[in-house]
């Protein structure tokens, strides 16, 4: 009796899930003959022809879509080619009728030439570096380390303008990170650690923005932002004499958005795009030479200072791609002139 019951109580939910299907679909499908009725047919083949040749930045100067969506777009595009109406827009993963409307009420005033210079024209919002990378340095810099900062050790990366590793290490500051020092011996340790990094045009940390969670914190929190503070001054030792910075910060949701590696708004892992580098299976990293060696070295690290290698890695190759060479938006996608 009680698997008669079961049974019956399955069918009904399988039912019923049919039946909010099919509500879906003609509720869509509804939404979609309104919306092919709200154009012209000069404004419609706008619009389609615009969906068919943008690139990802190119569908976001609309201020409509993220960049999940455009990217969505893109890649639907590509799997199934062209578009021919707005019902085959609104099948593409993530696009729903109302938010296409908003889109296409920007695209159906502007050809596709316009959009594209638009885009030209638009900061996407641009990454900064504190000071500034002049065209001088970004012309003449022929190598940069790049460094991931932590209480007890400085794991860095050294890097030529053709974006090969030509170093990939670490050097610890301290035994351990809850170590108390005087402030001699603590010039003296990162004087020690400095000593041991590559020579090289640049040197290159993220601003990192450092939650509080409770008082216990602080004192690692201060440790670390002491660590960079030196680090910055006997970096820049000849900076009285040069009046040339040597040391650039960047924000720290740089890395982030390059590699989209934000989920919920915190940072995630990048060990993976590590891996894509050496199976040359990315796009966005195949011009990485990475060295046998290295990548030999980092995989017998443990999980913790993998991920504080990774992190130099990353911010290596970000730093170059949108500050030196330009060739990349924030996004990740590559600047087409």
């Amino acid at each position: 009796m009680e698997n008669l019951k079961s049974l019956w109580r399955s069918g009904l939910m399988k039912c019923l899930q049919k039946s909010v299907r099919l509500a879906s679909r003609l509720s869509s499908a509804r939404q979609t003959d309104i919306l092919d009725t709200l154009y012209s047919p000069e404004e419609k083949d706008r619009i389609i022809d615009c969906f068919n040749r943008c690139s990802v930045q190119e569908l976001r100067v609309s201020k409509q879509l993220n960049l999940a969506k455009a990217s969505s777009i893109v890649k639907y595009r590509e799997e199934h080619g062209d578009f021919e109406s707005l019902s085959a827009i609104v099948k593409v993963p993530g696009l729903g009728v109302l938010g296409l409307q908003k889109v296409c009420d920007f695209f159906k005033n502007f050809s596709y030439e316009t959009v594209h210079k638009l885009n030209l024209s638009t900061d996407h919002g641009s990454v900064k570096s504190n000071p500034p990378i002049t065209k001088i340095v970004r012309e003449n810099m022929k190598s940069l380390v790049a460094m991931d900062v932590q209480c007890d050790r400085v794991c860095w990366t050294w890097m030529d303008r053709d974006l090969h590793v030509l170093d990939w290490s670490h050097s610890s500051v301290f035994d351990k990170h809850f170590q108390k020092y005087d402030h001699v011996t603590y010039l003296e340790k990162i004087h020690e650690t400095m000593n041991t990094l590559p020579e090289a045009d640049i040197y290159v940390m993220e601003s990192k923005i450092l939650h509080l969670p409770n008082l216990r914190v602080a004192p690692f929190i201060m440790s670390l932002k002491l660590t960079e503070a030196i680090l910055c001054v006997l970096l820049n030792k000849d900076f009285v004499t040069t009046q040339t910075h040597k040391v650039y910060t960047t924000p720290s949701r740089t890395v982030s958005r390059f590699f989209g590696l934000s989920m919920g708004g915190e940072r995630v892992s990048g060990q993976h795009i590590v891996r894509d580098i050496v199976n040359n299976s990315s796009e966005i990293v195949k011009d990485v030479q990475l060295p046998q060696t290295c990548w030999d070295t980092y995989r017998q690290l443990k999980a913790v200072d993998q991920e504080n290698y990774a992190n130099s890695l990353l911010l290596g190759i970000a730093f170059y791609k949108l500050l030196i060479l330009r060739t990349h938006y924030e996004t990740g996608e590559k600047c087409v002139e």
